[in-house]
């Protein structure tokens, strides 16, 4: 497979299926249950979109990290937030409606937000701005076309065939996640080279990454209704890898620079599989919050 496949026909087509399937699983009802849920909903946003950036380049310049590592990394904080959000909010035994309500929305802020975001940080952020010629508009387009668009498509089947929709919901799970391993598969192979060689500080930039993002979104939901902050703390540390790894393949003509998600998501699963785990024992140690189906 040549790396123009790989980055022109592969990764979009793998990732519009993908957001394709997330939103047959987002409930147009749904929203309408989170009007009251403004407040929180503000919170999440404002969270990843000013403070996700602003941890990533602290820890990509106090860090010292390669400019490949460190450009993944600061790439990926201001990707919109990742469909896994959702099983991590499920086994957690947590608010999923909320969960899938507010990755649905964070694709349509993200879209929009995209080429304020890369501008800014391509202006504080030398790595960035001194050894890429980001094409921004080309981005701003695949970000729209491959991921919000086929995620207001699958919202339109789900609201326009809904039954039939949930008849397949089995199914549908079940191919999303063919398709995500099939994503990290040909990502291993294809970024294996930078993943041997940079793995320890790829490890530490993740590790960092993602407990930082956690705390975040653990200390800025303090004042919401505590069935919803697991919810929102794990929203904000969730980042859509399918995207980052579409706009990074257009930054870079080295394709191995896509060894950086797969390693990132090696070390960012555990943790998050650990907070979900704690927030599962808390809902069946306390009975004053019953869990949400």
């Amino acid at each position: 497979m040549s790396g123009s496949v790989i980055v022109n026909i592969f990764f979009p087509a793998i990732t519009f299926a993908i957001m394709l399937i997330t939103g047959t699983g987002a409930d147009v009802r749904g929203f309408s249950a989170i009007r009251s849920k403004l407040m929180t909903v503000l919170i999440c946003f404002s969270a990843q979109l000013v403070l996700l950036p602003l941890i990533a380049v602290s820890i990509a310049s106090v860090l010292g990290l390669s400019p490949l590592v460190a450009v993944g990394l600061v790439i990926l904080s201001i990707s919109p937030g990742g469909t896994l959000s959702n099983f991590y909010t499920y086994f957690g035994r947590e608010n999923v409606e909320l969960s899938v309500a507010l990755t649905a929305i964070g694709v349509f802020v993200y879209a929009v937000a995209f080429p304020f975001l890369i501008a800014v940080v391509s202006s504080v952020f030398e790595p960035i701005s001194g050894n890429l010629n980001l094409p921004v508009m080309k981005m701003t387009q695949q970000i729209l076309f491959f991921v919000a668009v086929p995620m207001a498509i699958g919202m339109w089947i789900r609201n326009r065939f809904v039954n039939a929709v949930e008849l397949a919901r089995h199914r549908l799970d079940i191919l999303a996640n063919l398709l995500v391993l099939a994503l990290v598969g040909v990502s291993t192979w294809v970024g294996w080279p930078i993943l041997k060689l940079s793995l320890p500080e790829i490890a530490l930039a993740s590790a960092l990454f993602t407990t930082a993002a956690l705390g975040v979104g653990a200390l800025v939901t303090r004042g919401i209704d505590p069935r919803d902050r697991p919810a929102v703390t794990i929203e904000c540390a969730v980042r859509n890898v399918p995207v980052a790894v579409i706009v990074m393949s257009n930054a870079f003509d080295d394709l191995t620079i896509v060894g950086f998600f797969v390693g990132y998501f090696l070390f960012h699963a555990p943790i998050l599989m650990g907070y979900s785990t704690m927030c599962r024992k808390t809902v069946c140690k306390h009975s004053k919050y019953p869990p949400h189906s």
